[in-house]
């Protein structure tokens, strides 16, 4: 009697697995891309450093109040990268992001288009 190889079902708690890219059958883009851990092109330069030193910064948890179409265009936009490929892995990174431009934005002085939206 000839034995069946057994087919291994993936470990869902210790495989690194992406419901996005499972749904969409690129897990070997995904895998190419964790292996060159490439920079996301929609972060400049200037911000890329920023954003890998943030990563390894300690996190703390902060609760602002956002509007509730401001909540799901965050939640549409984050959905979006990730269809798009981009390595974005949380809401909070794309915030963080977010804040650094506002940031940036607001030491234009007068140019600054967060202040004229302010005036």
């Amino acid at each position: 009697m000839v034995k069946k190889k057994k087919e291994t079902m993936p470990d869902m708690f210790g495989d690194d697995i992406d419901p996005i890219e499972s749904a969409l059958g690129r897990k070997e883009e995904l895998e190419e891309k964790k292996s060159k851990k490439t920079v996301s092109k929609g972060i400049s330069e200037k911000h890329s450093s920023s954003y890998s030193t943030r990563r390894k910064e300690e996190k703390i948890k902060v609760g602002y109040y956002i509007s509730e179409l401001r909540q799901e265009r965050l939640e549409a936009a984050w959905l979006r990268a990730r269809l798009d490929g981009l390595p974005v892995k949380s809401k909070s990174a794309m915030v963080e992001i977010a804040l650094d431009i506002m940031f940036a934005d607001l030491e234009k002085g007068e140019d600054s288009e967060i202040r004229k939206r302010f005036a």
